[in-house]
């Protein structure tokens, strides 16, 4: 009597997947699943996998948990599982893009019993960026090729990394807090100014770097130099590297300079724009840019 109702439901299903696609299914994947075994002493599951839009989920993955029973659903979506001494068992189902499912059934000796399974698909993460912006001003720098680039008074960028209170100006360092670093794929650092009349270059440096990396910098994850607007592209690293348990270290940071040249570039009140772009999901595009849509 179980195998007789198994076929009519065989039946119908089989009548209603002809009207759906069946794209999912691969040349990997059996045309038809074989009937399953059994005799007077054991029992069989058969059924169906298909997704929330009744179409077959052909290549889906159905076994018994705690065992190395397993088999994989067939073009039309069935699958059969046989030889199970009777008992108590928890079949699961899963394919590629969907939420697995987990299904308990009682097997007796002598029969085929039917399970079907409807997966729903894991929901899809959209790509989209954010963008933060930060307003520097350089006070007073130089840059000289081959030594180094640094403010006039030292001290000006040790007490802004520090948090400290700062008697000047100066605003090199930009720290940038995005809300979910852990889905960050690759970033975009972008910085645009329109040179001083005591800018003897008219060329900057932008460095991107992990927070607090001391007034000699550290961990470098990407630079531009020259002149505006200037782009530094990073991988997910920069985030990645973020130590979220310490609340110093949390932040992606700028700090931009004086290009090192020769003749030596001298800078005064000169103000420039970072704009830190965070691709989520999917790697920013090449042609990407915030100054753009500023």
């Amino acid at each position: 009597m179980a195998r007789s109702a198994m076929g009519i439901a065989a039946a119908l299903l089989l009548a209603f997947s002809g009207c759906v696609s069946d794209a999912g299914s691969s040349a990997s994947v059996s045309a038809s699943a074989a009937p399953p075994t059994f005799d007077e002493a054991t029992g069989a599951i058969e059924g169906y996998v298909v997704n929330d839009a009744f179409e077959p989920l052909a290549g889906a993955q159905v076994g018994i948990k705690d065992s190395d029973q397993a088999t994989t659903a067939d073009a039309a979506g069935r699958f059969a599982l046989g030889s199970l001494p009777p008992a108590t068992y928890v079949v699961l189902a899963q394919a590629l893009g969907y939420e697995a499912q987990a299904r308990t059934i009682l097997v007796e000796a002598g029969k085929a019993v039917e399970l079907q399974f409807m997966l729903v698909a894991l929901p899809t993460e959209e790509a989209f960026t954010q963008t933060l912006r930060f307003e520097g001003l350089i006070e007073c720098a130089w840059g000289v090729s081959g030594v180094a680039t640094g403010n006039c008074l030292p001290i000006q960028s040790t007490l802004q990394q520090y948090n400290l209170p700062n008697p000047t100006n100066t605003k090199i360092i930009g720290l940038f807090s995005h809300s979910d670093p852990k889905k960050v794929a690759s970033g975009v650092f972008e910085m645009e100014w329109n040179p001083s009349a005591a800018l003897t270059s008219g060329s900057l440096l932008l460095n991107v770097e992990k927070e607090l990396t001391g007034i000699i910098g550290g961990t470098r994850y990407g630079s531009a130099e020259g002149k505006s607007p200037l782009r530094a592209v990073t991988t997910d690293d920069p985030w990645k590297d973020l130590v979220l348990t310490d609340t110093t270290k949390d932040q992606v940071q700028t700090r931009t300079f004086p290009a090192a040249t020769n003749p030596p570039t001298f800078v005064a009140n000169q103000r420039f724009t970072v704009y830190a772009t965070a691709c989520y999901v999917e790697e920013c595009s090449d042609i990407f840019s915030a100054i753009k849509d500023a």
